[in-house]
């Protein structure tokens, strides 16, 4: 069948004692993480039930964000928080009136946002370096950092505020690398310890080529960490859109599919068809039937003309059913319609082989040269042939 440009390798090599060894020491590095993660947790609650506020929020945040072995449930993060909120601590009243504002796994509640906010602003911050830059916002934090200098700026940001500053620098209207490189010690300890915003803030910079010396693969790592932690469909759907690029990745389609199964389980449409398009490369990943014919039809009532090249691949390989070519051409050609040159380019190859029954190179040149006007290099071949 035509070549869809998803090229994948079905061949496999390995060194069994490569392997072996690599997997030990994967486990043994594993079991030291969960470890220091399970100490962690452990003091943690110890320090709550002696009524430790400050614990209260790292303990709340740290469940939130699956940091720790034993995850805890919403209603618990809630009720940490709150019951630091209410003693004053300012990073909870800040994370609660900010996920009560989005409905970030929770509930939306503005009324309570606001009283949250009202809160913020009765408090006393004066003395308290840490808080200094965490109630500031973006647009503050950026002229601030203009009007003192990055190495005052760094030297008066505790660990979480130069998180919170290098968040902001990602929007800053002019990006002073030198700020992003002095506060990325900072943000690299925090993404090693398993912080989320961490990871997610040094992936965008390189993704969005922010830097000096951007690097993809750093993107996708840290895009990886950001999205275990926290299950954010943005983030995943970036994380697997620049992980299927790799083509110096031979398995990076396990987890391609992976990650886009659990975003189309969530509604997200792209990923829906990053699923559907592996399910049908006819290497090793499976959809059931009702899936893959409910993925598509969302993926075309939404207007995607993939989803269109999809469906026809589907019925003509027989995933939806009978096998047939004649049920699969009219949607072949609404893609071809819609711009799809690989739509285009196959239409061609129908009529040019007689797949239908006959020849028919009038049609196979005019679907070629649509085709060739999208730069599809073997159209372009074919029509050099039949001209």
């Amino acid at each position: 069948m035509f070549d869809f440009s998803l090229k994948l390798s079905v061949k496999y090599t390995s060194v069994i004692l490569f392997f072996f060894m690599g997997l030990c020491s994967a486990n043994i590095l594993a079991a030291s993480k969960y470890e220091a993660r399970l100490q962690r947790y452990v003091d943690l609650e110890a320090k709550v039930s002696q009524g430790n506020v400050a614990a209260m929020t790292d303990l709340a945040l740290g469940l939130y964000y699956n940091e720790f072995p034993n995850s805890g449930s919403i209603s618990r993060v809630l009720w940490l928080l709150e019951q630091a909120a209410e003693q004053d601590e300012v990073q909870a009243i800040m994370f609660l009136e900010d996920v009560y504002r989005k409905g970030n796994r929770f509930d939306k509640d503005k009324l309570r946002a606001q009283e949250l906010r009202e809160k913020l602003s009765t408090l006393d911050l004066s003395g308290k370096e840490r808080f200094k830059w965490l109630v500031l916002g973006c647009s503050q934090i950026e002229k601030e950092s203009v009007r003192i200098g990055t190495n005052e700026l760094i030297s008066s940001a505790s660990s979480e505020s130069q998180l919170k500053i290098a968040h902001c620098w990602l929007n800053f209207k002019v990006r002073d690398q030198k700020l992003f490189d002095a506060l990325l010690p900072s943000l690299t300890s925090s993404a090693e310890k398993g912080h989320w915003l961490a990871s997610y803030v040094i992936a965008k910079a390189h993704d969005d080529k922010l830097l000096n010396s951007p690097d993809v693969n750093k993107a996708i790592l840290h895009y990886k960490n950001a999205y275990e932690r926290t299950k954010d469909i943005d983030i995943g759907y970036r994380y697997i859109y620049l992980l299927r690029s790799q083509r110096s990745n031979k398995k990076r389609f396990d987890s391609v599919f992976s990650v886009a199964k659990q975003l189309a389980e969530k509604g997200h449409i792209k990923s829906m068809l990053i699923a559907t398009q592996l399910a049908l490369s006819g290497i090793k990943y499976h959809l059931p039937v009702d899936k893959l014919k409910t993925w598509l039809d969302v993926g075309i009532e939404k207007g995607f003309g993939n989803a269109i090249l999809y469906k026809a691949i589907a019925i003509e390989l027989g995933r939806l059913g009978e096998p047939s070519l004649e049920k699969a051409l009219p949607y072949y050609e609404k893609a071809a319609k819609r711009g799809l040159r690989n739509a285009s380019a196959y239409l061609g190859y129908i009529y040019e082989s007689g797949k239908l029954g006959s020849v028919n190179i009038t049609k196979a040149i005019s679907y070629y040269k649509m085709a060739a006007k999208k730069s599809h290099k073997k159209a372009k071949q074919r029509l050099e042939v039949l001209m």
